[in-house]
């Protein structure tokens, strides 16, 4: 399984324990709260910012339907590019572009957009979102591409914001 942006969409907050035996509460993740979906066995295992805004791994204790609150339901937008038509989000500070294969890209610009069709995030970098282009300051769409690969990862800072109001990476959620 591939690691998931996902949004705490219940309209609750939702405790996150250490283990599957849900005896050690190690944070909350709140309504609109973004998160990484990384594994699934009985219970959703997910990476997010705890109570010390640190980013840590838990677990909920929630059904496998809440996982479908994946990012490609709330995207800022849309865009067709190349006869295409991708979800866009907007970055509201400016971050680091990868390629898949881990390597510096570039920079796309706070206010500017992202395009993709995809929830992944990176396997080795959780906060590292995949994407398809960025929307450059001078107004056109840029592929995200290198090393072989026809994507690349935008650092969305989960570990400096997870919120609606602080996240670099947001859609409509």
């Amino acid at each position: 399984m591939s690691n998931l942006f996902c949004i705490n969409k219940t309209g609750a907050s939702l405790s996150v324990y250490s283990g599957m035996d849900f005896k050690t509460k190690v944070g909350t993740i709140g309504n609109r709260e973004a998160f990484v979906l990384m594994g699934y066995e009985t219970y959703p295992y997910i990476n997010f910012r705890g109570p010390n805004l640190k980013l840590r791994d838990g677990f909920l204790k929630v059904n496998f339907d809440f996982v479908s609150n994946g990012l490609q339901k709330f995207p800022y937008g849309s865009a067709t590019i190349n006869g295409k038509k991708y979800n866009t989000f907007l970055m509201k500070r400016t971050m680091n572009v990868y390629t898949a294969a881990g390597n510096y890209w570039g920079k796309v610009a706070g206010g500017m957009l992202v395009a993709t069709n995809s929830d992944v995030c990176g396997y080795t970098h959780s906060t590292w979102k995949a994407v398809d282009y960025v929307k450059s300051t001078a107004g056109k769409w840029v592929k995200v591409d290198g090393d072989g690969y026809d994507h690349g990862f935008v650092d969305f800072d989960l570990g400096n914001g997870s919120m609606p109001s602080n996240i670099a990476l947001y859609g409509s959620w």
